[in-house]
């Protein structure tokens, strides 16, 4: 079965965290999807938790039906932007954490995206894979060539 981006959605806002998390997708925090940023555009999900008085972790997940790929980086950091942006205005003493989940059914491994999390730990990339016992998600970390071209130093 041909997942749509609206279906993944709809399958990890209605989920259980606790569920979400045994199939393989790190998620907390209070969920809020499709709201528009101003210009900045509308995103797909973003997670809130509160740690202390005024200091919250906020992740944004950007999902593709497809691959993961430098345009879905580039449009989830377009949210993270308009997050950071919006909190300096109307909640300037806030501390935030944000990080970035780049979800979808395949890495586009031509761009180097896989890099990432490997370079910078506040971005992850999942895969998912729905199946007859529904969806199942994994963590990509690691990424490197198989052939690395090397030569022995003599």
């Amino acid at each position: 079965m041909e997942l749509l981006e609206k279906d993944l959605e709809h399958l990890i806002m209605t989920t259980p965290m606790s569920e979400l998390m045994k199939r393989g997708l790190f998620i907390t925090g209070h969920r809020i999807k499709q709201i528009t940023l101003g210009n900045y555009g509308r995103f797909d999900i973003v997670t809130v938790s509160k740690i202390s008085h005024e200091y919250y972790d906020i992740r944004v997940y950007e999902l593709k039906k497809d691959k993961i790929d430098p345009l879905a980086f580039w449009q989830a950091a377009r949210y993270m932007a308009g997050i950071r942006h919006w909190l300096s205005i109307y909640r300037p003493n806030y501390v935030i954490n944000v990080s970035i989940a780049l979800i979808g059914s395949y890495i586009d491994a031509s761009t180097g995206i896989g890099y990432l999390p490997d370079i910078f730990p506040e971005i992850n990339l999942y895969t998912y894979d729905y199946r007859y016992d529904g969806i199942w998600f994994k963590g990509s970390r690691g990424f490197t060539l198989i052939d690395h071209g090397f030569t022995k130093i003599k």
